[in-house]
């Protein structure tokens, strides 16, 4: 009888925990970044390092493969010149990238997509290529470094950037 009841509560048990729900898998992501990008000006002699602020939003349809729309932008004025020495001036530019993201191994992410930069004066089609690491650190929260390097179509300027972002799931 003794034996019964055991066999009965372990096999009642198994299909209970059998049938539980998966716990609740996000698959939207929002992060707010703050960072620098560094302006490579090759026909300078010197470079250009600008502080900057990003919002991107994530959408993952799997665990290991998603696309986010990124929104970053330079808060300062700076001029630059282009390959034939004219100056270009740029204030405060917005650069969107629509990226496709990748996780090849554990939280490690990249990034790649078409974005452009607005500006007034005018505005550049560009090609993003990236790296970050997502580190959880609290339920669906993360802080996420992010490398992400620019390539304007027509090279008149690119850009590598930093940042440090924290991120939420939701």
């Amino acid at each position: 009888m003794k034996l019964g009841i055991i066999i009965f509560a372990v096999l009642f048990s198994t299909v209970l925990y059998a049938s539980e729900p998966k716990p609740h898998q996000p698959h939207w992501r929002s992060v707010l970044q703050i960072g620098h990008t560094l302006i490579d000006a090759h026909h300078w002699n010197s470079h250009l390092m600008i502080p900057s602020i990003g919002f991107d939003l994530e959408y993952w349809p799997t665990k290991r493969v998603g696309v986010g729309l990124h929104t970053d932008m330079e808060i300062q004025s700076f001029v630059i010149q282009d390959i034939e020495g004219d100056d270009i001036y740029r204030q405060y530019p917005l650069v969107k990238t629509v990226d496709v993201l990748w996780k090849p191994w554990k939280d490690l992410v990249i990034l790649a997509g078409p974005g452009i930069e607005f500006e007034r004066s005018k505005s550049y089609a560009l090609f993003r290529l990236g790296i970050e690491y997502e580190i959880e650190f609290g339920r669906h929260w993360d802080l996420s470094p992010t490398f992400f390097y620019d390539n304007r179509f027509g090279h008149q300027y690119n850009t590598f950037s930093f940042a440090l972002g924290i991120g939420k799931r939701f």
